[in-house]
C-alpha cells in the first residue's frame, strides 16, 4: 500500500486526501491511510491511476448522480478489481450545477442557497448517506469517497462517518475547511468546462462563494439534523439505520 505523504495529490483529480490522525472514541484515533476523500475522476491520468492502484482501496464509492456519471464517465473502471459503488440515483441536491444555478447572482444569496442545500441534504440525500454508511462498514481495506469536487456530498459523508466513529465536532469542522486549499484548483476545473454543465459566465464572487468550504454550511448541516431528530446520533440510528453491530464494524475498520 502507498504511504499517502508520499502521494499527497492524485493526478488529475482535485481535492484529494487522507482523513486521519483525529482523535475518536474510547481514547482511539482514526487509522492512518484508512479513509480518503475527493473530486470526481472523470480526468484522471494514468499516472493518477496508478496512484490510486497503488492505494489497494476495499471500497470507492462514488456519490454522483446518475447524470453526473454519464456526463463525466469516471476513469476508475479502468482499474481492474476495483470495488467501485455507484448506487444509482437521481438526486441533485449537492451537484455544483444545481448549486450554482440555486445561488443567485450576489455573493449573499449564494451564501443563503448553499446553507439551504446543507439544511436538505441530510434529508433528501439521506439513501444514499445510508448506503454509503453501510458500505464502510463492509469488508476490509482504505475507503476512498467521492463527489464531483469532494466537497458538498463527499462532506456529509465523510461528516456523518466521523460522527459515527466519535470524533469531535471541531475536528470534524476542521477537515471539511481542508477543502480551501484545493479552491483555486477546482475554480480553474470549473471555468474550464464547455457546453452543458458551463460555468464560464458566473461572476467571481458568486462561484467562490459556492465552492469555498464554510464551515457555515456544514454547521448548518448538523443543526438541521438536531433540529428535525435530536441529535447526529439519534439520526444516525434512526434515519440512516446504524445499529450496534454496523457501528462496531465502522470502528474495527477506521479505528486504532
Amino acid at each position: 500500500m502507498m504511504d499517502i505523504s508520499e502521494a499527497p495529490m492524485v493526478e488529475g483529480c482535485v481535492n484529494f486526501r487522507a482523513v486521519e490522525h483525529y482523535a475518536a472514541q474510547n481514547g482511539k484515533r482514526l487509522r492512518a491511510g484508512q479513509l480518503f476523500r475527493s473530486g470526481a475522476y472523470d480526468k484522471v491520468t494514468p499516472r493518477g491511476l496508478s496512484q490510486v492502484g497503488a492505494l489497494a482501496p476495499g471500497l470507492v464509492y462514488d456519490l454522483r448522480s446518475r447524470a453526473e456519471r454519464m456526463r463525466m464517465p469516471t476513469r476508475l473502471d479502468r482499474l481492474e478489481g476495483l470495488n467501485l459503488r455507484p448506487e444509482p440515483h437521481d438526486i441533485s441536491l449537492g451537484n455544483p450545477l444545481r448549486a450554482l444555478h440555486d445561488a443567485g447572482s450576489t455573493p449573499e444569496q449564494g451564501h443563503a442557497a448553499m446553507v439551504a442545500i446543507y439544511s436538505a441534504l441530510p434529508f433528501d440525500f439521506a439513501p444514499i448517506l445510508r448506503d454509503f454508511l453501510h458500505q464502510a462498514a463492509q469488508g476490509t481495506g482504505p475507503v476512498l469517497v467521492h463527489c464531483q469536487i469532494g466537497k458538498d456530498r463527499t462532506g456529509a459523508a465523510v461528516a456523518l462517518l466521523l460522527s459515527s466513529l466519535g470524533v469531535d465536532r471541531d475536528a470534524i469542522l476542521e477537515d471539511y475547511a481542508r477543502t480551501a486549499a484545493a479552491v483555486p484548483l477546482i475554480k480553474a476545473q470549473l471555468r474550464a468546462r464547455r457546453g452543458e454543465g458551463s460555468y464560464e459566465t458566473l461572476s467571481d464572487a458568486v462561484l467562490d462563494t459556492v465552492v469555498a468550504a464554510k464551515p457555515a454550511y456544514l454547521r448548518a448541516f448538523f443543526q438541521a439534523i438536531e433540529a428535525r431528530d435530536g441529535s447526529v446520533q439519534d439520526y444516525l440510528t434512526g434515519r440512516l439505520g446504524l445499529d450496534p453491530e454496523l457501528r462496531q464494524k465502522l470502528h474495527d475498520r477506521f479505528l486504532d
